[in-house]
């Protein structure tokens, strides 16, 4: 009997209490929702973090459908940037491949997608792939955060190829969840597919006649689709077919959101074409708008080419050497400091 007892009270020593029990399993609890809580929808987006969308993967193989992955960055980019979550353009990516002497291309291993984002000053790189099968898009997207090297759990949303805008607005909103912006207001003013899949292939085209073809379908198909105008200026310009990239920008409303820099283009063409004056009325109308050092400088160089120009009438005093502005500079004029603050714009 004696012994009985002492043995119970040996299992009595082993066995844990349930206070015990109930205290390691709550600070397990708590130490797992420590670990995941900086993967949650919330921390996505960081507050004020610039975004890098890069062109996603081909997971299908199909070289038909290579332009999907340029599409998915600059819808993506897009889409973010309606949201409120600042995202860098495709001329500032393509200027940071220059840089680093990175061809502009799908694949890229993540080291170097990072070192671009840090050139850019960009705070989180978003890369994925895309599938299509039969009438099926999927998309799967990943976050890094530059500051801590974290990579984001996948987003993974898929639908009708036909609503592909859909697709990439919902992608969009796990990224930033906290927008009170509506989907209806983020999706506003998308071209027709045929005219975006037209334009993507138009800028992705190394020939200018090929450029060009496919730009002006896509203008055609949607003739209000105005960042086609802008890329067919860019490929008349290089070419010096200065008339027809002036016609194809006049037609841009003075109350869009690219209107200004439709304007600074036109003024570009119209100092190409030797019709100085109206260059420098032009310019110096954007620049009593929104003072700009930029506008200053092309006023001088339309001034300058004026008949008989005086020192005194340029508006910096001084003689400029600068030549006519090449139609990269006006791009990337136009897309850093000569536009309105950045949004969604697809007309």
């Amino acid at each position: 009997m004696t012994k009985c007892k002492m043995q119970n009270a040996k299992c009595k020593q082993c066995t844990p209490r349930p206070t015990s029990v109930c205290i390691v399993f709550v600070v397990c609890i708590l130490h797992f929702a420590f670990c995941i809580a900086p993967i949650t929808a919330q921390s996505l987006t960081p507050a004020g973090a610039k975004q890098l969308v890069v062109p996603f993967e081909n997971a299908t193989r199909e070289s038909r459908l290579y332009w999907l992955a340029e599409a998915s960055a600059v819808v993506l980019t897009d889409d973010l940037v309606a949201l409120g979550a600042p995202a860098l353009s495709r001329d500032d990516r393509l200027h940071a491949f220059e840089q680093l002497r990175v061809p502009p291309v799908a694949t890229l291993s993540d080291a170097t997608i990072i070192r671009v984002g840090q050139v850019l000053g960009a705070s989180q790189v978003i890369v994925g792939e895309y599938d299509v099968k039969g009438d099926t898009l999927t998309v799967r997207a990943r976050a890094i955060r530059l500051d801590t090297g974290r990579m984001i759990p996948e987003i993974v949303e898929s639908g009708s190829l036909n609503d592909l805008f859909a697709v990439y607005a919902r992608v969009a909103r796990r990224i930033a969840p906290d927008s009170s912006v509506s989907t209806e207001q983020m999706e506003r003013g998308h071209p027709s597919l045929p005219a975006f899949e037209q334009y993507v292939k138009g800028v992705l085209a190394e020939n200018p006649a090929t450029q060009a073809a496919f730009l002006k379908e896509a203008l055609r198909l949607s003739p209000d689709f105005q960042r086609a105008r802008l890329s067919l200026w860019s490929v008349y310009t290089e070419q010096s077919e200065h008339q027809q990239a002036l016609d194809v920008v006049r037609p841009v409303p003075g109350d869009h959101p690219l209107s200004r820099s439709a304007r600074f283009f036109g003024a570009v063409s119209l100092i190409h074409l030797a019709r100085n004056a109206d260059a420098f009325a032009a310019l110096t109308e954007l620049n009593r708008e929104k003072a700009d050092a930029a506008l200053l400088n092309d006023m001088g160089i339309a001034q300058l080419r004026r008949p008989s120009p005086s020192i005194s009438d340029t508006p910096t005093g001084s003689r400029t050497t600068r030549a006519t502005p090449s139609p990269r500079c006006a791009r990337q004029c136009a897309a850093t400091r000569l536009t309105m603050p950045r949004i969604t714009c697809w007309g």
